[in-house]
């Protein structure tokens, strides 16, 4: 989807090795974002892609518009993948892997490749791929290609331009999760191994969404510990700062629960959480409904295609529209 990284250049780099063209496509897909902020800040920056992908000698770029993927509007294909797509990472982002086996089917059917080559670091976007190819008849070989990391161990991804250093580096309990589990996955109970992850994760300023040991084929867990099969760790947390409001910075709280309309500072807390001095705290009960109004932090990539979301509370704190 572009902002392309050393990850992506090594599976350029694997098809100038084995075949006789390569073709790199590049195209953020609205359909497969369940979160339209996530989608809007997206990094992008398709020069620098171009530039890259010109001097490793990719011999062409496929850079369709929309309107060349989607004609007929921002509609998934219904394709049966055997409920792959709702387990894990399908199970926190509905229809997620509906737009990318729509996009992927396409960009195949545009471009008709022999060879597709995807990351490992995605590795239930790969099976579901995989699944899809057989499910469709489509005649393309998928290959898989190890993940590339930081020296760190994390996992190279667009959205970590999106860290900060110390998020980077708070993020390497991703790898540290998975080097634990690869070690002991003999020794431990599957429970145990959970278990110890979960107690990392509540000291770590990431918030864990899932980690589990899969088979391969079917992405299931396992049933009995065969030390033939083939298994494989899957990992995803939450890192980065809660709505982009920084340590100290002056914000106004609207408690559409009460009608409480309060000015106070944030205080530091876990990603995903922001934490209000004492006195204005009393103000807001677990649970309200509340409206945070404070400056964002933004590049200039951000902020130019940003579209904010406005609403419009009367005195009573009701909201209007």
């Amino acid at each position: 989807m572009g902002a392309l990284h050393e990850g992506h250049f090594a599976l350029v780099e694997k098809s100038l090795q084995d075949c006789d063209y390569t073709i790199c496509s590049i195209f953020v897909n609205p359909t497969q974002f369940n979160n339209a902020e996530d989608f809007e800040k997206y990094p992008q920056t398709f020069e620098q892609d171009i530039e890259k992908l010109q001097q490793l000698g990719c011999d062409f770029l496929y850079a369709p518009t929309v309107a060349d993927i989607y004609p007929n509007g921002l509609e998934t294909d219904d394709i049966y993948l055997n409920g792959l797509d709702n387990i894990l990472e399908g199970k926190y982002r509905p229809g997620h892997f509906q737009g990318v086996v729509t996009v992927v089917s396409r960009l195949f059917e545009h471009i008709k490749p022999h060879i597709a080559y995807f990351g490992e670091k995605d590795f239930q976007q790969l099976t579901i791929i995989k699944y899809m190819v057989n499910q469709l008849n489509l005649k393309v070989k998928i290959v898989g290609f190890p993940t590339v990391r930081e020296e760190n161990g994390l996992a190279l991804s667009s959205r970590n331009m999106r860290l900060s250093t110390q998020e980077k580096q708070d993020a390497t309990i991703l790898y540290n999760s998975l080097l634990f589990a690869k070690n002991n996955i003999q020794t431990y109970s599957l429970n145990d191994l959970y278990s110890h992850i979960e107690k990392e994760f509540s000291n770590s300023s990431l918030e864990l969404e899932y980690f589990l040991i899969v088979n391969e084929v079917d992405l299931q867990e396992p049933t009995t510990m065969d030390g033939n099969a083939k298994l494989r760790a899957l990992i995803a947390a939450y890192a980065g700062k809660a709505a982009n409001i920084q340590e100290g910075e002056k914000v106004q709280i609207v408690n559409v629960n009460n009608g409480e309309r309060l000015e106070t500072y944030t205080i530091p807390g876990n990603s995903g959480e922001i934490i209000l001095n004492g006195p204005a705290a009393r103000l807001v009960q677990k649970g309200d409904v509340v409206i945070i109004i404070a400056y964002a932090y933004m590049t200039p990539e951000e902020y130019e295609g940003f579209q904010p979301t406005v609403i419009f509370p009367n005195e009573e704190t009701n909201l209007l529209q």
